[in-house]
């Protein structure tokens, strides 16, 4: 980590989830706190197969998250991911850090916060924000497409009639998904799903990425 002008320790040291991500994958630094939710139990990075993103995070993730780093260093202009980690929501600023190497040899930091609810995109003005296209939305993708849509709308605050008028069903075939989706939660409560949903921001948009194949029956 010679040459950086950045002082990395400041955030290495500090309480946000961090971690610094190389042009071609590696891994220089990663919270242990952000490798435990990744799956690395240790949350150590020297567990970190190769020590590279690409092979921490699989089925495609991982290549998607590189491509950001990549466009930020390239660009020198930091980037905002939103994303689903296990049913958490992450905001990722990639920052690229200066350096007096090549682009291709160069570094982004990467500052992870976890946020609740669904985020104001004009709060992002200042840096190019993106939407990731792969997530893990934990167990909410035990939900098909009517009862992921019900959920929604439930956690923006919408009533059962609401409800129904949005998606043009009746208030008892919405009831019917809402026990149903209940069930799948393991909730007893409408506030319990409404948590589950705040805490992975989850709103319409979202409800393609991660509804079951399953056909609902309304």
């Amino acid at each position: 980590m010679q040459g950086y002008r950045v002082p990395l320790q400041l955030f290495i040291d500090g309480s946000l989830l961090t971690s610094v991500v190389g042009f071609d994958g590696t891994l220089y630094h990663m919270s242990p706190e952000l490798l435990r939710v990744l799956g690395v139990e240790s949350g150590r990075i020297d567990d970190v197969p190769e020590r590279n993103i690409v092979r921490l995070i699989p089925n495609g993730r991982g290549r998607e998250r590189l491509a950001y780093v990549r466009r930020a260093i390239s660009n020198a202009k930091p980037i905002v991911l939103r994303s689903v980690v296990s049913g958490v929501q992450f905001v990722s600023h990639m920052m690229p850090l200066p350096d007096d190497k090549t682009f291709r040899q160069a570094v982004a930091l990467l500052l992870h916060v976890r946020t609740e609810g669904v985020l104001d995109r004009e709060s992002f003005a200042t840096s190019d924000y993106a939407e990731a296209d792969f997530n893990d939305f934990g167990i909410l993708a035990n939900l098909t497409k009517r009862e992921a849509e019900v959920l929604a709308l439930l956690a923006s605050g919408a009533d059962g009639p609401e409800i129904a008028d949005r998606l043009h069903r009746s208030t008892e075939t919405v009831s019917s998904h809402q026990k149903s989706l209940y069930a799948k939660l393991k909730c007893a409560s409408r506030m319990q799903a409404m948590m589950i949903a705040r805490r992975a921001g989850l709103s319409l948009r979202d409800v393609p990425r991660i509804a079951s194949p399953r056909v609902d029956n309304d």
